[in-house]
């Protein structure tokens, strides 16, 4: 059997990246210790964190490290999409393991949060686009549902391949705003939250530098259930994004395995110059950050009425976005 590089333990995972070999206790030490990295960003010693719970093994990863193991003060957040068969599964395992972590378990209701929900707009719109909206306007309920909670920042499960192909897929967009919303570890970065009057947490994603597979790996070790719930509408043949999104899932693993770190490294590259001299950007023009471009119409939004994600004030009146601000969140 190999060793672990670290010990003299029979290894279960090699890292073709650092060339080096994990027994189970040094990997779930790796694992753990990128997480714990990325959280501490975060200047506040004992902050709130909201957990954006899917169901997933990625969400599922993130409750279980940071409350068991990194012993964060946690909770969690599942958005309502208005697909009731799809809701249930996922909130029926959520609240297993939240009652079992010791987690206060929530869900945002779209419908009650921005007055639309993914059932409608299906049955109204072309179900081919359900994932173009789904992403957007779930992600504007749950920013505010986080703030009704008074969370210091929120985590989301995206992980190394999510990054990098998101990368990949707006560097070739040439959507900037995009990019810097989605694709930084940490967002905004927190000496500039107060300078563009930033009114949602801020947001963390602390699988940034970890694959899908050392992600379904500790899993494995440590038990984690998951669920198989599916919305349905996920499928290549059914959602005009994901064609093109398998497409470059595709590409970014020929590319890993030819040449291993490549995706490690187109972070690392984003992380340390782009989203740095784009945060410099804003410093000296606040107001770019306001004026981003609607990820739908691609038009300039110039609009400061309200934090909308990136919608613009067109856009989202035509899917029959109303923001509530007086909703409630409540415990499942």
């Amino acid at each position: 059997m190999i060793k672990c590089s670290m010990c003299n333990n029979n290894s279960i995972y090699f890292n073709t990246i650092c060339n080096k070999e994990y027994c189970q206790k040094h990997f779930s030490e790796y694992f753990e210790g990128s997480i714990k990295k990325n959280i501490q960003q975060l200047t506040k010693k004992a902050p709130k964190l909201a957990v954006y719970y899917s169901g997933g093994k990625d969400s599922a990863v993130i409750l279980y490290v940071l409350k068991k193991v990194l012993k964060y003060d946690v909770v969690a957040i599942t958005a309502d999409l208005g697909l009731p068969q799809y809701f249930e599964k996922i909130a029926d395992l959520g609240n297993k393991i939240c009652n079992e972590l010791g987690i206060k378990y929530y869900k945002a209701q779209l419908k009650h949060i921005i007055g639309v929900d993914i059932g409608e707009l299906i049955k109204e719109k072309n179900p081919r686009l359900a994932c173009h909206y789904c992403g957007e306007i779930r992600n504007i309920a749950l920013d505010r549902a986080s703030r009704k909670l008074d969370v210091d920042a929120v985590v989301s499960g995206h992980n190394r391949d999510d990054i990098t192909r998101f990368l990949l897929n707006n560097y070739l967009k040439n959507d900037i705003f995009r990019l810097m919303e989605f694709a930084s570890k940490i967002y905004p970065r927190e000496d500039i939250v107060k300078m563009i009057n930033y009114k949602n947490p801020i947001q963390l994603k602390p699988l940034i530098y970890l694959s899908e597979k050392e992600i379904s790996l500790y899993c494995s070790i440590k038990n984690i259930e998951l669920t198989t719930a599916c919305c349905g509408f996920g499928d290549k043949n059914k959602s005009d994004m994901q064609g093109w999104r398998n497409d470059l899932t595709y590409t970014i693993n020929y590319l890993e395995q030819k040449y291993p770190g490549y995706s490690l490294d187109l972070i690392n590259n984003f992380e340390n110059n782009l989203s740095t001299i784009f945060n410099e950007y804003i410093k000296s023009n606040p107001k770019v950050f306001k004026e981003r471009q609607c990820v739908f119409c691609k038009k300039s939004m110039n609009t400061e009425e309200k934090d909308v994600c990136l919608m613009c004030k067109n856009c989202a009146e035509e899917i029959g976005l109303k923001i509530d601000e007086q909703f409630s969140v409540t415990l499942i």
